[in-house]
């Protein structure tokens, strides 16, 4: 086996191998001042590079400085983590220098979650390129975004907690992201309780995000949102009005009392009707003046 042939052998070989022996012979290449074949075996021990920052092994905790620990979707690395450029490499009692780095450029972003970086070792003389210091994590939170410009539709009153929502933009995604991110979903709005009432609390859900960068975001619904309930608009239809003798007054009694209008409609405790004829003498189809008071704020 050559020289070359050895040296190839003990590239291809992993740190981890143990128990490793080469056989070898030598024969001189040409005939002359020597003569005969020498033979044996090599011990082969790998000694791996290691990697400390005095005298304990690298790790995160000692070789990176943590800038933010609570970093938000949105944060650049470098506002994240830094070498301290403490870490030695050695290989048995032998130091090597280079130079080290973080897998992950400064100046981008990692998204939400659990983001993973590395350090990296490359030596000055080339035979280490890439080497791992170390591995670690981040976690990264996903970015508040909220709805801005919602707003709820003015509506009489209808005995119902339901409102309409409409309109509505994300506020707060990365110029980066504009594209990326949605505002969908179907929005709705309720009230407290039904009744008449100016700049009520509007409950808002529905709104959702979509988009290939979404999963970085997370959404809240609007809570500044407000609406109008004005009061229900009512006509009178028809009236009935009971006969009665004759009895010197004009005092008439309603029995009945309908409105154009449909459900909802005030119950009868809603208003109170009254009526008077035109006089009070004794007559058939005499005119009638039917007057409603409403009792309930929700009608007009």
């Amino acid at each position: 086996m050559t020289k070359d042939a050895i040296q190839a052998k003990l590239a291809a070989l992993s740190t981890e191998a143990t128990g490793v022996k080469i056989d070898y012979t030598f024969t001189p290449a040409a005939e002359g001042n020597y003569g005969g074949t020498k033979t044996g075996e090599i011990a082969v021990t790998m000694i791996d590079i290691e990697f400390k920052v005095g005298d304990e092994a690298a790790s995160a905790a000692n070789a990176v400085t943590v800038k933010n620990n609570a970093p938000v979707y949105g944060t650049k690395w470098a506002d994240i983590i830094a070498l301290k450029n403490n870490v030695s490499a050695k290989v048995g009692d032998k130091k090597v220098d280079g130079t080290y780095k973080l897998s992950v450029e400064p100046n981008t972003t990692p998204n939400a979650g659990t983001a993973t970086y590395k350090v990296l070792f490359t030596s000055n003389d080339g035979k280490y390129t890439g080497v791992e210091v170390l591995t670690s994590t981040v976690n990264v939170s996903k970015k508040p975004l909220t709805v801005v410009g919602a707003r709820a539709v003015t509506r009489p009153y209808d005995a119902t907690n339901d409102v309409e929502v409409t309109d509505g933009a994300l506020d707060g995604v990365l110029t980066k992201d504009a594209d990326n991110v949605t505002l969908s979903g179907t929005a709705t709005g309720t009230i407290t309780d039904a009744n008449v009432g100016a700049k009520k609390a509007v409950t808002v859900e529905g709104y959702e995000i979509t988009g290939i960068a979404s999963d970085n975001y997370t959404l809240s619904q609007p809570t500044d949102v407000t609406v109008d309930i004005t009061k229900k608009e009512l006509t009178i239809a028809n009236a009935t009005v009971a006969s009665k003798l004759y009895d010197g007054t004009t005092k008439a009694t309603v029995t009945d009392l309908s409105f154009t209008e449909t459900l909802p409609l005030p119950y009868q405790a809603g208003y109170t009707a009254t009526a008077e004829f035109a006089d009070a003498a004794v007559g058939n189809a005499k005119d009638v003046t039917v007057k409603v008071v409403l009792n309930d704020k929700n009608y007009n």
